[in-house]
Parts: structure tokens; sequence; C-alpha cells
């Protein structure tokens, strides 16, 4: 893809966070991985080699053998050493491919809020500058409905110490869970 099909200031984000260009943080190391779950695994910890969470941040793809709506998945970085990928049900196997990056000046927050009956949830997280923070967000859902678009979610920024959570469908007997990785770069 050339860059003049990429909308305006995501070339030069993407630039930064690589390249460490223009006060951007710079990529201290990545690590790549697959993990594959099999039937009836909720959750699994995959052992990384060291990095500090308040600079790190996950990245998952997937597939499965399940139609299962309850078979999706989300990733964060649990502790120093861990990669946490879980999902709301259990059923089907799947292949995750994922990577752990680190950077060198980031600052890195994790949220994982549930979305029940009452919305939207709204999570306080450490200040943040809102011109140089940005979110990654993924989201797991169980539903047996035939409606599984309302449980998919979403998550903005709106204010300096506030991550507002929503999804379309308030419903106690199903839930939406997210992980949320608030980003700040120099």
């Amino acid at each position: 893809m050339s860059l003049d099909l990429i909308p305006a200031g995501v070339d030069s984000l993407v630039h930064s966070l690589i390249f460490g260009g223009g006060g951007g943080a710079a990529i201290k190391s990545v690590q790549r991985g697959t993990a594959s779950p099999a039937n009836g695994d909720s959750r699994k910890d995959i052992t990384i080699s060291a990095v500090d969470p308040n600079k790190a941040i996950a990245t998952i793809s997937w597939r499965t053998s399940s139609d299962d709506t309850s078979n999706t998945w989300r990733a964060w970085v649990y502790d120093a050493t861990t990669l946490r990928i879980d999902r709301e049900g259990s059923s089907g196997a799947a292949t995750i491919e994922w990577e752990v990056i680190e950077f060198d000046g980031a600052n890195v927050q994790t949220i994982l809020p549930s979305l029940w009956a009452t919305l939207p949830v709204n999570t306080t997280i450490t200040e943040v500058n809102m011109d140089k923070t940005f979110l990654l967000t993924e989201y797991q859902f169980y539903s047996l409905l035939s409606h599984p678009g309302t449980f998919m979610a979403t998550a903005r920024l709106t204010s300096s110490t506030n991550v507002e959570s929503n999804r379309n469908m308030s419903d106690s007997n199903y839930s939406t869970r997210l992980a949320v990785q608030i980003v700040e770069v120099p």
C-alpha cells in the first residue's frame, strides 16, 4: 500500500512508533509466536522474555475450528513475563498468532472492562496527553443469540483520565469483555 492511500496522520503515527522519529517511541523489542489453545481451554498464558508491562502492547490474530460466537479472543501483557490470551467460552480449538511489542519511551496502561446491563462503562486511568495517546481495543463476547453484532464493543478516550466502553445492547445475561491498551507516545 502506498503512503498516499493511508489516511492523513496515520503514516506519521506509524513512522513515529516504528522509527522513533519526531518524538515518537522507538521499538525496543518484538516477540512473536503461535499459541494453540485446545477445545475446552478458556485461557492460555504464554511465557515471554521479560518486558516492562508499562511499555509493552500485545496484538493477536486468530482462527478457530468453532462457529460458536463465544470463541472470540483478547490478549494483553499480564506481567513482565506473561502474555495472557483468553476467551469468554471454551468450545473449539484455535490458532492464535501473537506479538508483544515493547517500546522505549511509550507509556502503556491496560484496562479490562466488562459490559453487561449498565452502559456505558467508564474506567478511570492515569492522566495522559490526549494529543499523543491512542487505544488498541480487542473484545470478546459470549452470545448464542442470532444477533451477535449487538454485542460488539467500542472504547474511546473521553478525557485525559477516562476511557468509555460501550456496546449497542444492554443485557444482564451476556457480557462483552474488552482488553483496552492505552498507548501514550512522547
